[in-house]
Formats: structure tokens, sequence, C-alpha cells
């Protein structure tokens, strides 16, 4: 549900009036989600007070969906997954505590996160192949087929992953001119890429092992796409618990403590230190479920129960 934008909610910003470095990164189209583009408002005006109790009962409204989803394992009619949702919010909370420490960390995170959301649309790809293959494979009653294309979308998520870091690694001290010529931004995004480089590997295994668990329940050839659900939602349910431990119980308060404690006073890295740590702990558990947790014959049968149970209900 998009936040509604009032009178004192400035979404669009003047670089001149706020006196920001590289003030067009940050308002124009570097992370247009509703909080993100809050977030800058509320930094930079500091006269949205009012736009808290908006964000806020967005927050609580997503958070019942979220909580449902968890109990129940089910996800209603045009709804994101709970575990598409989790992630995201988690990185919105970043985004809002980075307008905390400066107009220079957070014009270096609208730079990474612009940056992190163009690469993730390829572990995205190989989510939903992934999540197609496998469903189609059981389908057709081939657990060792779909074993096998389970691990070769997880292994060539892994080696997209590293080609990409390597890539990042390589340009992260000319990286950020991309976007801005201050010499602090480009400074901090040089810092901070090593950990964004390397959360390419873990977005790269959290995502394609998120599409094999989806696939695990797939019912229809459309049910990989976020809005288009069938009976047989998978096992993402799975996926949801992960990111809820990850990002909630271990990311964002370890982060938080590494961004803004002064014993440790690492700003920006803090933030994405604890990111990091989240989506290889997604990724690894979700692999491991894959690989360990998964009996492959055990899927055809559910999957045969399911087409039955879906032929009856369309009788």
């Amino acid at each position: 549900m998009p936040l509604p934008v009032t009178e004192s909610t400035p979404l669009l910003l003047d670089a001149e009036d706020a006196h920001v470095r590289n003030a067009p990164v940050s308002a124009i189209g570097i992370d247009q989600t509703p909080l993100n583009l809050t977030s800058y408002g509320i930094f930079l005006r500091s006269l949205a007070w009012d736009s808290i109790p908006v964000i806020l009962s967005y927050i609580l409204q997503n958070s019942i969906q979220t909580t449902s989803i968890v109990v129940t394992g089910r996800l209603g009619p045009h709804e994101l997954s709970v575990a598409a949702f989790s992630h995201m919010a988690a990185f919105e909370i970043v985004a809002l505590a980075a307008g905390r420490l400066g107009e220079i960390p957070l014009a270096a995170q609208s730079v990474i996160m612009t940056t992190d959301q163009i690469l993730s649309t390829l572990p995205f790809g190989i989510g939903v192949a992934a999540s197609t293959r496998v469903g189609n494979l059981l389908g057709s009653r081939s657990p060792i087929a779909a074993k096998v294309a389970a691990h070769s979308a997880a292994l060539l998520s892994v080696i997209v992953g590293l080609v990409v870091m390597t890539s990042m690694m390589l340009a992260k001290d000319v990286f950020g001119l991309l976007f801005s010529d201050d010499k602090e931004v480009t400074s901090l995004v040089s810092r901070v890429m090593p950990l964004v480089a390397s959360f390419q590997v873990a977005d790269g295994l959290a995502g394609s092992c998120g599409g094999v668990l989806r696939g695990q329940g797939q019912s229809n050839p459309f049910s990989h796409i976020s809005f288009i659900h069938s009976p047989g939602e998978g096992r993402q349910h799975l996926g949801a618990l992960f990111n809820l431990v990850a990002y909630y119980v271990l990311a964002l308060p370890m982060g938080f403590a590494l961004a803004f404690d002064p014993k440790f006073d690492l700003g920006l890295q803090g933030l994405w230190i604890g990111q990091v740590l989240a989506l290889f702990i997604v990724g690894i558990g979700e692999y491991c479920v894959v690989w360990l947790g998964t009996d492959w014959e055990l899927e055809v049968k559910k999957g045969i129960e399911r087409n039955r149970e879906e032929a009856k209900r369309r009788a």
C-alpha cells in the first residue's frame, strides 16, 4: 500500500534550499520507495514530524500482514510475499537510519541502493527460472532432475554473484563518480563498496534458493509472480522465517549498534555489515533446506496430491 502524500510529506527536495551535497542523487531516482523518499524529507526539512504517524501506520499494517502469513503459511491475493516484504522493509529501515547519520552517508546510501536494486534483477531472474523449472520437473514426476535443477540454480547464482563482486571491487574507487563529483560521497561509497560487493553473492544464493522453495509448491506456471498465487504456495514461509530472524533479530540491532554506538562509530559501514550478515544467513539457511531438508520423492507426491485437489476444486 503506497503511503498517502500530504502537504507535509516533502517528497521533492530543493537542493539549493536544503544545501545538501548530491541532493539530486538522493531525491530524484535512487530508491523511489515511500519510506526512503519520506526519510529524505524528514532528514532535510526536519519539519515533517507529522509524517511519522503515517510511517508507523504503514509499518504496523504490513507487520500485521507479515505475522498472519508466518502463522498461517499462506499468502492472500494481491499481497507481497512476506519474505519479499521483510527483506524490503529492512532496507527501508536502513534508509531511515542513514538519514540520521548525516547528508554524506545519506547520499552514499542512495548511490549504493540504486546500484544494488539494479543488480538484484540478476538473482531475481535466476530465482524465477528456478521456481518454474523445479515446479515443472516435480509436476512431471522427475525428482532427480528437479534436485539437479535446484543445485544448478544455486551454483549459477553464486558464480554470477562472484563475477559481479569482482567487478564491483575493481571499480570501487571510481564507481561513485557515476553519481556524484563530491569527494566525500565517492570516498564513502568506495569504503562501503566491498560490503555491497559481497552482498551480491549472498543475494544470488538467497534469490535462487527462494525460487526453488517456491517451485516446490507450484501448481500453476505463474505462481512465482508475487501477486498471483495458487493453493500450493511452496515452502516460502521458511524463507520468511529466515528473513525475519536474520534481519530483525540479528542484523538490524547489530547494524544500529555498529553505526551509532560511540564504541564502534562505523556509520554507514556498520549498517551494511548487518545487512550482509543477514542475507548470508538467509541464503545459507535456504540452501541447507534445499540440500539437506528436502525429500524430492515426497515433493513429487505432494505435487500429485495438490493437482488432484485442484482438479476437484475446478470440477
